[in-house]
């Protein structure tokens, strides 16, 4: 029972932050405009964009290298969580002004929730040391309820008092942050780690085993969300507002998909270390891929027969924006139909082709989004999205069975 609502806890607040998402988004456009959205949807990006650029694959690499942090009995792998923390905090100032100036570009009026990404640093290392401790649903509620929660109850408040739209989103942005930050360290500091200094840790051996994970923590960022800011430049904000409710619709069912999938890292992590049989992992690892194959083509019905009565929830013209989101789904299943073949290679220790092909694949898709923003606005956005998709997921699958000989998709 208690693993259960272990794992209710730790899923269910995933899908909570995805909701959560939408409301704000949804608060976002009813109180100041489609816009407004937009310039919120890509200042989001931008920040969670330099966040992984800050923490710098720090969080994967500690979970990898020092899995227990117990305080004095391994004062070693203390020293480590300490020296995580000090270099991901100083990466972070270190990024701060240059995301700045990128956000000063793009966004200027939304220039002093840059604060927020020293806040989220430290969330995210502290969150990782937590889920190494085995503490997921104290991480889960933190990062998925607790802080979205405080964002859109500060944003809320401030809205209501008519403070204005850049002043209630980045003053609700850097606090939400800030007060997790605190909490999360706080929970550092009691037994058993109480007692952590401070040190400086950088060397040659960390930036060569870190720099894999910035490009596989980047990708999927970018891969999915780059499109924003073309549009944003090439449409206006409020094109790109358009846009961007119809991929927050879609990230209810991203999350999902997402949560699922996490089923999916005790086969393939057994399977790829000989300790199931290859029978039982294909009936196994099939039946899973179908089951999301199957729940994303019930997204694209869904969406063809209430994509405007959904949309509808973020204002008036939002509607526009039901055809990109039903080819968006069609990008989502078409994905989901080559399964897992991203995480298998991760999981084998094929990093670097797995750097090799994001690069590429990432480039070719920004191209496709230019061409299709061009000529057809964002519903050529959402076509150059879906292509892109199920093209690399095939290509994934090709280069997966290749080098492990082990196959996720559905048929």
């Amino acid at each position: 029972m208690a693993v259960i609502m272990r794992l209710l806890v730790v899923y269910g607040s995933k899908g909570f932050y995805a909701l959560l998402l939408v409301a704000v988004s949804t608060y976002v456009a009813r109180v100041w405009g489609a816009a407004a959205l937009g310039d919120y949807s890509v200042f989001l990006t931008l920040l969670t964009v330099a966040s992984v650029v800050a923490v710098f694959g720090a969080d994967m690499r500690y979970i990898e290298t020092a899995p227990k942090v117990v305080g004095v009995t391994f004062e070693k792998e203390k020293t480590y969580a300490t020296q995580v923390i000090v270099a991901v905090v100083c990466q972070s100032l270190l990024i701060t002004p240059l995301f700045g100036l990128l956000i000063f570009f793009m966004v200027p009026h939304l220039l002093g929730a840059t604060s927020a990404l020293i806040f989220m640093a430290v969330v995210t290392v502290a969150s990782s040391i937590l889920v190494s401790q085995n503490r997921q649903v104290l991480n889960s509620i933190l990062a998925f309820i607790a802080r979205p929660l405080l964002f859109f109850g500060l944003a809320l408040g401030a809205g209501l008092l008519g403070l204005g739209f850049a002043f209630s989103l980045s003053f609700s942005l850097a606090m939400s942050f800030a007060i997790v930050a605190l909490i999360s360290v706080a929970i550092l500091c009691a037994p058993p780690l109480r007692g952590i200094g401070l040190g400086a840790y950088y060397s040659k051996e960390w930036w060569a085993a870190s720099w894999a994970y910035v490009v596989i923590g980047l990708y999927p960022i970018l891969f999915s969300q780059a499109d924003r800011l073309l549009t944003l430049q090439m449409l206006g904000a409020a094109e790109t507002g358009y846009y961007a409710a119809a991929q927050n619709i879609l990230n209810i069912a991203n999350y999902a998909v997402n949560a699922a999938m996490a089923l999916a890292l005790p086969l393939i992590a057994s399977m790829l270390a000989n300790k199931m049989d290859r029978a039982d992992f294909d009936r196994g690892i099939k039946r899973l891929s179908r089951g999301l194959f199957a729940f994303s083509v019930l997204c694209i019905l869904l969406f063809a027969a209430f994509g405007d009565l959904i949309l509808s929830i973020f204002g008036e013209g939002f509607e526009d924006a039901t055809l990109p989101l039903i080819i968006l789904g069609v990008g989502l299943a078409g994905g989901l139909f080559f399964g897992f073949p991203i995480t298998v290679l991760t999981l084998s220790e094929s990093r670097r082709s797995v750097v090799v092909l994001f690069v590429a694949v990432l480039a070719v898709s920004l191209l496709l989004s230019f061409v299709g923003i061009l000529y057809a606005g964002i519903l050529g956005a959402a076509i150059a999205a879906a292509v892109s998709n199920i093209a690399s997921r095939w290509i994934f699958h090709v280069v997966c069975v290749r080098k492990t000989g082990i196959s996720t998709a559905v048929f």
